[in-house]
């Protein structure tokens, strides 16, 4: 057992800068605290191991290629799947995944965590998720604040979503991107339940959420955008599919207050299938987006 452990000013040339922990070690780790360690994968950590559990751990100012904090190539089973909670992450960077990077998804579990001032050059400020048809991903009952990336300022997910297994109960708060999805980049199938998005923003289009052109089944719902920015879509853009309708974003039962863009959709620009110029524009403001 490793217990209420330090690891500071640490340095690999590869993976884990505070802590490589093999698929073979056995132990249990709590309170562990990770701070300015440096890898090209994992700053703080790299855990190699499928169907682990990161409980009450702490990561700050850590960096990395992939994964400033954590580097999961693996995530567990669904049965048994790999958890993190509890845990807080502060000003850790990376290229993508400026907290979190999960490369093989499998089956993860985010619950109860706190990501402040994480930041990625490209994409996922806080965690990013690759693109999967299969493996999944639950995000609950977790902050994400002033987190920043190019896509994604808080969160890009790449995994399938599902009516059990998707991104709920979170707060995002001040988060940022320099072109799309100010607080999530929605790559793939996603639901986003009973979620509060104040303040956040994209220099582009999604100033909350920015589900991207091609996206079937995805669904957001009982959630609140307020204060929210971006040029099209204050608080959610959606680039539309060249499928039925019917398989289109499902926006159900959510609030929008005050959210501004600066051309079209000021609460949220929907692109139908006839492309970028027949939009539906849900708002209650004028032609560029400011309210009435």
């Amino acid at each position: 057992t490793a217990n209420n452990i330090t690891f500071a000013n640490c340095e690999a040339t590869n993976r884990g800068g505070g802590l490589y922990i093999s698929n073979s070690a056995d132990m249990t780790y709590d309170n562990l605290t990770f701070i300015n360690n440096s890898a090209i994968l994992g700053g703080g950590l790299y855990w190699s191991k499928s169907s682990v559990t990161i409980d009450s751990m702490t990561f700050i100012n850590n960096s990395a290629e992939s994964g400033g904090a954590i580097y999961f190539p693996n995530g567990g089973s669904s049965s048994t799947p790999t958890q993190v909670k509890n845990s807080n992450f502060s000003g850790n960077s990376a290229n993508n995944g400026g907290a979190i990077y999960i490369n093989n998804v499998g089956y993860i579990k985010i619950s109860k965590n706190n990501f402040t001032d994480n930041s990625a050059v490209m994409e996922g400020g806080a965690i990013y998720i690759p693109y999967s048809t299969s493996n999944l991903i639950d995000i609950s009952y977790s902050e994400f604040i002033r987190n920043n990336a190019s896509q994604g300022g808080a969160i890009y997910s790449g995994a399938k979503g599902t009516d059990t297994w998707n991104i709920h109960d979170c707060t995002f708060i001040n988060n940022s991107a320099t072109l799309s999805g100010g607080a999530i980049y929605v790559a793939n199938t996603q639901m986003i339940y009973n979620c509060n998005f104040d303040g956040n923003k994209a220099d582009g289009d999604g100033g909350a959420v920015y589900v991207a052109e091609g996206i079937t089944g995805a669904k957001i719902q009982d959630s609140t955008f307020t204060n929210s920015h971006a040029t099209n879509g204050g608080a959610v853009y959606y680039g539309g599919t060249t499928s039925s309708l019917n398989n289109a974003l499902k926006i159900i039962n959510d609030t929008f207050i005050k959210n501004i863009a600066d051309y079209n959709g000021g609460a949220i620009l929907y692109v139908t299938n006839n492309g970028i110029n027949n939009y539906r524009d849900y708002n209650n403001f004028d032609g560029i987006g400011i309210p009435v």
